[in-house]
């Protein structure tokens, strides 16, 4: 029951990375059509309709990660209780799971119809308007999924709520830039063919592939900074730390093994090297994706 668990629990937490991706994705594709409307047209336009299929995909993985997580909310309550209870979708304990499905089904439709709206070869007002629709989407999910739907904790107003938890899902959208490249840059590596088959140049190539890795520099840099803060403040402090302390420094150490990765793809400007470091990142966050899970299974083995 333990290895399911940790299988289960991996699955679910590299789909909810994914879905992070698709907020990030949203938001790139936002900044690709002001770019195209302001500056490289043609190349702009180009990266937007790319990101436009890509989010349209990994737009699904949100219900798919929001259904895992909720299967797993019950199985852990039905085992905690020895029985088995289904709870009401419109339960407020289950409602954060259904509003954020509701809102992660509304992001294909509107994919599909942005994509058509980018087959012209230029970027129309309706085009930015659906691209920031889509990012009001995603990022609305993601405040859902933490909105307090059962009652605010004793002593809380609603105002002050409502301000935490949008400084969360904006942190939260910041850092989703570096699943969003870690994808991409994953992708790239994986269609170099038909990248070289394509009528962009080698150096227009590269030249995206380095921005990719500086998106996601850009998100993960003040995540990990705040993280490793986080671990010496617990370290120096008197007293007893935390239990899972281990599990953060860990965590802290792969995810910085994923930025000295990517700024090292940014750095070199041969392919090979910058391929060779990209996959380096891929890797190394898949690891750091594993680790919670990882450690939960050790904890309960």
């Amino acid at each position: 029951m333990g290895t399911m668990l940790f299988f289960g629990q991996f699955l679910v937490d590299l789909l909810l990375a994914l879905a992070k991706a698709a907020l990030g994705l949203a938001f790139l594709l936002l900044f690709c059509l002001l770019f195209a409307r302001h500056k490289e047209r043609k190349l702009g336009l180009a990266c937007a309709r790319y990101l436009c299929k890509a989010l349209l995909v990994l737009s699904l993985a949100g219900p798919l990660s929001t259904l895992g997580s909720f299967l797993l909310f019950v199985l852990q309550f039905s085992q905690s209780n020895n029985v088995w209870q289904w709870p009401s979708l419109l339960s407020p304990a289950v409602l954060p799971y259904t509003v954020n499905v509701a809102l992660w089904l509304c992001v294909p439709p509107l994919s599909l119809w942005l994509g058509t709206q980018l087959r012209k070869d230029s970027v129309t007002g309706q085009a930015i308007f659906s691209s920031v629709l889509l990012f009001c989407l995603c990022f609305a999910s993601f405040f859902c999924l933490s909105w307090p739907f059962a009652g605010l904790p004793a002593g809380l107003a609603p105002s002050q709520a409502f301000a935490a938890i949008m400084i969360h899902t904006w942190h939260l959208t910041y850092f989703s830039l570096l699943p969003a490249s870690i994808v991409l840059l994953a992708q790239v590596s994986i269609c170099t063919r038909a990248l070289a088959a394509s009528q962009q140049s080698p150096q227009t190539i590269s030249l995206v592939r380095r921005w990719l890795a500086g998106f996601g520099l850009a998100g993960a840099i003040p995540h990990c900074l705040n993280a490793w803060a986080v671990c010496a403040g617990y370290l120096m402090r008197a007293g007893q730390v935390p239990p899972t302390i281990f599990q953060n420094l860990l965590e802290n150490a792969v995810l910085t093994m994923v930025l000295v990765a990517l700024t090292l793809a940014v750095i070199h400007k041969w392919p090979q090297k910058t391929a060779f470091f990209e996959g380096c990142a891929v890797l190394c966050y898949i690891g750091f994706l594993a680790i919670p899970s990882l450690m939960a299974f050790l904890r309960t083995s």
